[in-house]
């Protein structure tokens, strides 16, 4: 039930208990996610503050980002902790408590390396879309990503996700529509409204970041606007795909 990454081999060093970190935890959260909703974090053993929030039922995205000195925390893309100025991390404790054992699951735990130069992050982010834009009046992305034969988004399509919501919350007076593409496996009957639930997806997730659901509409475009050939797995991997057209 416990995961753990760093530079520590002896699993004795590591801590028993949220709270008692010792000297090598950088960084720990404790919380009930279960029954409670009162959550503290910890840096190097110190207690550095307390907050609530209400896990919804069923599956949550946790999110942890470090960026030369800052450390953020988010849940379900909400942001929980920010530390401004703390050392960088040496290792991580992914940790279930004792009492929720058999209740309680982690899965799908990914470590990426950002290599963001903190406080540009958003102008390197954006400036893709931005680009696009300018010139096309659309941007086009193969890069948000559905389970199979769903509109379940894939965790890491969020990162496409937030460049755009970024965008269109530096430009709120803009409006997209989110079109959804499919490759041709499948009928019409299945594809057509596979693909306007993920576009619909989409928008609920623009909306969950602090985007205005006014200035986007979905659109399922299903597999009839192919821009590559289908009869090969290349050009369907480039017919699956998202396109903002400016309104």
């Amino acid at each position: 039930m416990t995961s753990t990454t760093g530079v520590t081999k002896d699993r004795s060093e590591f801590p028993q208990t949220g709270g008692d970190g010792g000297d090598l935890t950088a960084f720990v959260l404790t919380h009930g996610v279960c029954s409670s909703s009162e959550h503290s974090y910890y840096f190097n053993g110190d207690k550095k503050g307390d907050f609530t929030y209400s896990f919804k039922k069923g599956w949550n995205h946790v999110a942890l980002s470090f960026n030369k000195r800052a450390l953020k925390v988010y849940f379900n893309d909400k942001r929980v902790v920010n530390l401004p100025r703390v050392n960088q991390p040496t290792w991580l404790c992914f940790q279930v408590p004792f009492d929720y054992i058999n209740l309680t699951f982690i899965r799908n735990v990914v470590i990426a390396k950002g290599a963001v130069a903190l406080y540009d992050r958003d102008a390197q982010d954006v400036s893709a879309v931005e680009k696009a834009i300018q010139e096309t009046g659309k941007f086009v992305t193969n890069n948000i990503l559905f389970d199979t034969g769903k509109a379940t988004l894939k965790q890491e399509s969020m990162i496409e996700i937030m460049k755009v919501a970024d965008y269109m919350k530096k430009n709120p007076n803009v409006r997209f529509e989110v079109q959804g593409h499919t490759d041709n496996q499948g009928s019409d009957k299945i594809n057509d409204p596979l693909s306007q639930q993920r576009a619909e997806a989409i928008v609920k997730a623009l909306e969950g970041l602090g985007v205005d659901g006014f200035n986007l509409k979905a659109v399922g475009k299903g597999s009839h606007e192919p821009v590559a050939d289908n009869s090969t797995e290349a050009g369907r991997a480039q017919n699956r795909r998202v396109v903002f057209v400016k309104r």
